[in-house]
């Protein structure tokens, strides 16, 4: 049985972790905080909305995000950069890649046996060890990332052309090392960038 607070109910119990909480004492679920607000305490009974300019994109949250010259700090009851947040830009490759080029990617779950289409991104563009991308990051956290140098023609316009609308994935900083595209839909998220390197901008991709 979970309790809120981590006090006994004479059955055994565990605190709600951070990112969670549960509004009533005893109830047996943690409901992950909603988007645009956090939690960083354990056994917590409510979440904390997120400061003007910080940003909370998925559920779950333990910190607000604030991105200053593209590059995310994490908030919660205070930010350790007070900076204005601004927008930046950074270039990046992939070191590491699972299995990304799929046409369809079987969600599962709610709604039954979804399918969704891949980017164009990640479907048709080469996206190997040797794609090079480039990332910008605006002061909301938002992440638009297109690859560089690409000639393969997607929509018969190649891939890294600035006129090809079709390609530039939308994703975002959920926390100051990931970021991550969101679905419209409970199941999941598309793909994970976790940055292992801010400075030179590497990215490693995940999933």
């Amino acid at each position: 049985m979970v309790q809120a607070d981590g006090s006994s109910t004479g059955q055994t119990c565990s605190s709600c972790p951070a990112g969670t909480y549960s509004p009533v004492a005893s109830s047996s679920d943690c409901i992950p905080c909603d988007p645009g607000t956090y939690q960083d305490q354990a056994a917590s009974s409510s979440c904390n909305s997120c400061a003007t300019d910080t940003y909370a994109y998925l559920p779950g949250a333990t910190a607000c995000l604030k991105c200053i010259g593209g590059r995310p700090v994490s908030c919660t009851s205070s930010c350790s950069d007070t900076s204005t947040p601004s927008d930046g830009y950074a270039t990046a490759v992939v070191t590491t890649l699972n299995t990304l080029n799929t046409t369809l990617c079987d969600l599962g779950g709610w709604p039954s046996n979804t399918l969704y289409p891949y980017p164009l991104l990640m479907s048709t563009c080469t996206m190997d060890t040797t794609t090079k991308l480039s990332l910008y990051v605006s002061a909301t956290c938002e992440v638009t990332i297109r690859p560089m140098g690409d000639p393969t023609l997607a929509n018969s316009v190649a891939c890294s052309d600035p006129n090809n609308l079709d390609v530039p994935l939308t994703a975002y900083y959920t926390k100051t090392n990931f970021i991550t595209t969101a679905l419209d839909t409970t199941d999941g998220t598309l793909l994970t960038i976790e940055v292992f390197n801010q400075t030179s901008g590497r990215l490693f991709a995940l999933s």
